[in-house]
């Protein structure tokens, strides 16, 4: 038989941006909307949505205000995508 995936093991697929993106999706959000609650605009806030521009500790508080998050969840999902893909063929955020 074949090897039972470890369930405790979590596999992120996800970057930061593609869970921004669904987050603002579920929210009924436009880019245009978020850029503007963000205080950014639509060329930057894509950017960010892309996984062109990392999430710095600023796009961090910024996105948590934005959204009632906190910057801590957008700086962790950063922290651990750019842990998991280092070494790997998976696009990486620009550092």
């Amino acid at each position: 038989m074949g090897e039972e995936p470890d369930m405790g093991e979590i596999e992120p697929s996800f970057t930061p941006g593609e869970i921004l993106s669904d987050e603002l999706e579920a929210r009924g959000w436009s880019t245009a909307r978020f850029a503007e609650n963000l205080g950014r605009s639509v060329e930057s806030t894509l950017a960010i949505l892309e996984d062109r521009t990392e999430i710095t500790a600023e796009i961090a508080v910024d996105i948590g205000r934005a959204l009632g998050t906190g910057p801590e969840l957008w700086l962790n999902l950063r922290d651990n995508y750019r842990n998991r893909y280092t070494d790997t063929g998976h696009r990486p955020i620009p550092a």
